[in-house]
């Protein structure tokens, strides 16, 4: 399945991302453009203008306030300052999570991940018991979600997102895992993938419905964070954040800090409350050599099969040491797709999605999501999120 390139709204995010959980059967999940013309009623623009804003930085580090920066935004025809100061992001933590900058020649060395974890966090001036904001700061301008009277609205790279709405919808990308006649088709790998996920499955078959939720309760009791490999492919980098590698991993923090938040808001097992499971980011890999890695395709101006770099991403050696790892690109897939992921089938005893075996060097435990559209355009920040979220709670079906 997949995601595709289409506007949705907030209020509905969980259910969309989350609801597909029982019709899924598939192996591949993707995120897929639907025609607008065909769903009119979910792509009426809002015929208020509520929101606009200057998202240019003044700099107030001498001034009184505690809060270091400030742009304006106008709601309702009224204009504020908004108040921002730095942040630490929820899915780094200290000691565990590491960045690797992978340079010319493919060689490598370790930065600090917080000399580049630039998120900021604030409030209105006008409204500052029911507003807040989080983003990050590029090139001297604003980016991120501003909440006022809990409606979220978005200050993207592509502009405002002030009327926000979704429509999705499961998506069958071909079933390459199982498609005998697929070039990349690998019998002997299914096989024995097949035979230790039913081996690995056998414990929790064994127990009863009342020992596996005693187990899934002390897990969310300790709050479970899954490790997490994210990719941030050159193009991300190169294209879209022309080299500004501060900008692009606050960019990339930013989106899966969102991402994390729903996850932890989810009622995974129905009992009338969130769960407190998420996940931070053991190590995230920036590449900046245009030469690509083994483990990545090499970016096209061309259109590209999201299904090709899955494939080429699950090669890479690391990937057993996480539950999931993700590439970020801004390469442009065909077929209108956004992201892609390698779904969980527990209720098959099928391999894919999270925290997956390594078996014939192969872990099919990948995510893949672009920042951009088939036809060259930026995807705005929240069709973005969504894209990222969508595949991340589909791998654990």
């Amino acid at each position: 399945m997949s995601i595709m390139e289409n506007g949705y709204f907030p209020i509905i995010l969980l259910y969309t991302v989350f609801d597909v959980f029982p019709i899924c059967t598939n192996v591949l999940s993707c995120f897929i453009f639907n025609d607008m013309k065909q769903y009119p009623e979910y792509c009426k623009p809002s015929e208020e203008q509520l929101f606009s804003y200057d998202n240019k930085i003044v700099n107030r580090k001498r001034e009184a306030t505690p809060f270091t920066y400030a742009f304006k935004i106008s709601y309702r025809n009224n204009m504020s300052n908004a108040y921002i100061t730095k942040t630490k992001s929820d899915i780094i933590l200290e000691d565990r999570s590491t960045l690797t900058i992978i340079g010319d020649n493919g060689k490598k060395y370790t930065e600090d991940i917080n000399k580049y974890a630039e998120l900021y966090e604030g409030y209105m001036e006008n409204r500052p018991q029911d507003s807040f904001i989080k983003g990050y700061i590029k090139d001297g301008y604003f980016f991120g979600r501003v909440v006022i009277d809990k409606k979220a609205y978005y200050i993207g790279e592509t502009g405002p997102v002030t009327s926000p709405l979704l429509f999705d919808r499961p998506y069958d990308l071909y079933k390459k895992l199982y498609d005998k006649n697929d070039p990349s088709y690998d019998a002997a790998f299914i096989k024995e993938a097949e035979k230790v996920y039913r081996e690995s499955e056998l414990d929790t078959n064994n127990m009863t419905e009342k020992e596996i939720m005693q187990r899934f309760k002390k897990w969310k009791k300790e709050g479970m964070l899954c490790p997490v490999l994210v990719v941030l492919e050159n193009s991300f980098l190169r294209l879209l954040h022309k080299g500004n590698k501060e900008a692009a991993i606050s960019h990339a923090l930013f989106t899966l800090d969102e991402t994390n938040a729903i996850w932890r808001r989810t009622d995974f097992d129905n009992e009338g409350g969130p769960d407190n499971i998420g996940f931070y980011i053991k190590k995230m890999e920036v590449i900046e050599t245009n030469e690509p890695v083994y483990y990545i395709e090499p970016y096209t101006r061309w259109l590209k099969d999201a299904g090709d770099i899955l494939r080429k991403f699950s090669l890479y050696s690391e990937l057993g040491k996480y539950c999931i790892g993700m590439v970020i690109t801004n390469q442009r897939f065909k077929n209108y797709v956004l992201a892609m992921a390698y779904m969980g089938n527990r209720k098959n005893n099928k391999p894919g999605g999270i925290c997956q075996k390594t078996i014939n060097n192969k872990t099919i435990n990948t995510l893949t999501a672009s920042a951009a559209t088939s036809r060259r355009d930026k995807i705005n920040q929240i069709r973005f999120e969504a894209s990222i979220a969508h595949e991340l709670g589909i791998t654990i079906q």
